[in-house]
């Protein structure tokens, strides 16, 4: 684990890189309490020649800025300004560089996946994160239903329409904090692909 600034860390960022989050809300500190972490939001860095911007690709419960392919302000699945969402952020914040960028495949199965979820709703069901957060195989099934999203059931979903994720576990029964380097498990990539260290973010004035 390293720190560094944002603006030190924004150069670097490419397509598929981990962004985590730890934030105040009751909701975040149960998250945060449930999986003893201190990220409560995961989302993904896309970084390509369609937007002349570094963007955030999240499923959140509060909209935070004008989402790039809507115009518009929502919950749930966006695609939004990353250094806008670092700067207005209030709480931890880190990032995990993916081990490589994507091929021009990739990027295509990245785009197409986008455009068939980018309309989904935020996933109300509380419980369904929280399940998760308390390993959920040992009190209920936990079946995968993706016609909504929380985030890390969105991040978790992108990996595995992109090949990087396998294993059999759904999508919805993934955190934060398995995006994490503190995860009680590795996550099942395939192939080459992995996470680096977490690179804390610090306030420019640190």
């Amino acid at each position: 684990m390293t720190d560094a600034t944002y603006a030190e860390v924004r150069p670097t960022l490419k397509t598929g890189d981990i962004v985590l989050m730890g934030g105040s809300s009751i909701f975040s500190r149960a998250i945060r309490m449930l999986t003893k972490s201190r990220w409560s939001h995961v989302g993904m860095v896309i970084n390509i020649e369609q937007f002349d911007t570094v963007l955030l690709w999240e499923s959140t419960t509060n909209g935070h800025d004008k989402d790039v392919q809507t115009g518009e302000v929502k919950r749930g699945v966006q695609l939004v300004p990353l250094s806008k969402r670092v700067k207005d952020h209030e709480g931890n914040l880190a990032f995990r560089p993916l081990s490589r960028g994507l091929s021009d495949g990739e990027i295509t199965k990245l785009n197409e996946f986008r455009h068939t979820v980018k309309d989904k709703e935020y996933d109300f069901d509380g419980l369904e994160l929280l399940r998760a957060a308390v390993d959920s195989k040992l009190f209920w099934s936990n079946t995968e239903d993706l016609s909504a999203y929380f985030c890390s059931e969105l991040i978790a979903d992108t990996y595995r329409s992109l090949g990087f994720l396998g294993g059999d576990a759904p999508a919805n029964e993934y955190t934060p904090n398995d995006f994490s380097s503190a995860a009680k498990q590795a996550l099942p990539f395939l192939g080459d692909i992995s996470l680096g260290a977490e690179i804390v973010v610090q306030d420019e004035g640190d």
